[in-house]
């Protein structure tokens, strides 16, 4: 192959891959009139030549394939009714070929074959920062196409911030102002309909909550631990301050997000230690914790 046609081959593949995110969003299983048989949608690809729509009776371990051509709808046959068929599809141009789709399923001469997904549940913030905000649900189908995310500021009005694929549970909220309450839901969606949506979970971008029930316990000579309680969902992490009897405190050391222990080694015998706490992320930082002071051996 020469170098030139390499090159087209790569742009050719590059341009299908980019633009196969539009594609799948829009794949979608329907039942069919036919016995033994079920069709086939989804959204074309202006760069492809042709699409392949692979089958088989076990997810992601297709046994069948069929050149739809440019077709973008296609009636697959032969099948088996009362069996559960699984499908997705590839573009092509000349011997490139993109990404497998998301992958769609449903049980020929079933009526689930027209049934919208079912709503994800348990949708929660796994931490905010000074402009994001990172959600994560619990997915409760097996037949959608993807999730569409919902945002509102407050009390205003919902919108559609973002959408993921089938079976993706976590998106990132970005470009979000610092102190400010939004709210989030979700909704999954195929090419039936869309499911109720998920419970609803209010996130402030704001400082983080200080820890508390700070408490310190003697292990050694050299050697005290640590231990608090995590108040936030939203620390970027903790830092430890520490003092030598009723000294200058002095930051000693930083741990991760939720993380809610820690070591302190190094010390002097019979040496009493005051020790304190606080959250921080990109926003700032907590209040401290309670004191605690414990004496070496």
């Amino acid at each position: 192959m020469s170098i030139a046609r390499s090159h087209f081959c790569a742009r050719v593949r590059s341009r299908l891959e980019q633009l196969f995110i539009a594609f799948v969003g829009m794949l979608a299983f329907t039942g069919n009139a036919l016995a033994g048989s079920a069709t086939l949608a989804w959204n074309g690809v202006s760069a492809a030549s042709g699409y392949l729509v692979y089958y088989g009776t076990a997810s992601r371990e297709y046994t069948q394939i069929l050149d739809a051509r440019a077709n973008t709808r296609v009636t697959v046959s032969g099948l088996t009714d009362g069996v559960r068929y699984y499908y997705a599809v590839r573009a092509y141009r000349g011997a490139d070929t993109s990404d497998y789709s998301q992958e769609v399923s449903g049980t020929v001469g079933s009526s689930d074959d027209i049934t919208a997904p079912a709503a994800p549940s348990s949708l929660a913030s796994l931490g905010a920062s000074a402009s994001r905000v990172n959600l994560v649900w619990r997915d409760n189908s097996n037949n959608e196409s993807g999730f569409r995310i919902e945002r509102r500021i407050g009390t205003g009005a919902w919108s559609q911030i973002g959408s993921v694929g089938a079976n993706v549970i976590t998106f990132a909220s970005t470009g979000l102002r610092s102190s400010t309450t939004y709210n989030y839901r979700v909704r999954a969606h195929n090419g039936s309909g869309t499911s109720a949506y998920s419970n609803t979970v209010a996130v402030r971008t704001a400082a983080p909550a200080a820890p508390s029930n700070l408490a310190a316990s003697v292990a050694s000579r050299s050697r005290i631990d640590l231990r608090w309680r995590d108040n936030s969902n939203n620390e970027t992490g903790f830092r430890i301050e520490r003092r030598i009897g009723t000294g200058a405190w002095s930051q000693i050391a930083t741990v991760g997000p939720n993380v809610t222990g820690f070591a302190s080694t190094g010390l002097r015998s019979r040496t009493t230690y005051g020790y304190r706490v606080r959250a921080y992320n990109g926003i700032g930082t907590s209040a401290y914790s309670n004191v605690v002071s414990a004496t070496t051996r």
